[in-house]
């Protein structure tokens, strides 16, 4: 039943968009937006290749023990030179992440490369608003046909507590869809399950806040203008 809705919704919402899986655990960003540049425009291809350059513009270079995943600036960032619209919105006004590695040589590191991704924001007159979406409006966003990628706390989704980007895909009655860039085989959770997950607004609402700062953000993407 859930999933045949997802089928409705995804006709009545933004373009739809392709499932990409992203190849690697840290890069659930560039893979929301591939999948977000390829609803609005046929034209991009989501491949591995375009995956890693993305990762390499928008990283935040260090987090929890391994490489660092992407930010909303870094992301929003990549859009915008690809030619999308990009609009930031965060309800942290400073730098992000901080507290998710111990090292201070790290931190320094992540304290200067989110610092240039804002001077570059601000350069490139990239939208910030420091607030969180409401529910209502990201059912707007959708009828607009905008992309909103959406940073989730993954441990409503399979236990982790780390940052996790997904995209939305659709909406119908009380229920909203997105895909999922990972997909968990070790627990047997494959493509089908990852593609289109549908969850309450009750439970969105609780899975778009990260960490005990209770982090709200999201990329919205809207198309390239012609």
């Amino acid at each position: 039943m859930e999933k045949r809705l997802a089928e409705e919704a995804r006709g009545a919402s933004p373009p739809r968009a392709p499932f990409y899986e992203q190849r690697l655990e840290f890069t659930c960003g560039p893979a929301a937006l591939l999948m977000a540049m390829a609803a609005l425009d046929p034209k991009t291809q989501p491949t591995p290749s375009e995956e890693l350059r993305i990762w390499r513009e928008a990283t935040l270079i260090f987090m929890t023990s391994g490489h660092g995943g992407c930010g909303p600036y870094g992301l929003a960032l990549a859009a915008w030179r690809r030619g999308f619209k990009p609009e930031i919105l965060v309800t942290d006004p400073g730098l992000l992440f901080l507290q998710s590695v111990r090292s201070e040589s790290k931190r320094a590191a992540m304290r200067l490369v989110q610092q240039d991704f804002q001077r570059e924001v601000k350069q490139a007159k990239i939208p910030v608003r420091h607030r969180r979406l409401s529910l209502p409006e990201l059912r707007r966003l959708l009828d607009e046909g905008a992309a909103p990628l959406l940073l989730v706390s993954s441990y409503r989704i399979w236990g982790e507590k780390v940052p996790h980007w997904v995209l939305l895909t659709g909406y119908h009655g009380d229920s909203f869809f997105l895909h999922d860039p990972f997909v968990d085989r070790k627990e047997q959770r494959g493509r089908l399950e990852s593609a289109n997950m549908p969850v309450t607004a009750a439970e969105l609402d609780r899975m778009a806040r990260y960490g005990a700062e209770r982090l709200s953000s999201a990329v919205v993407l809207r198309r390239k203008e012609t």
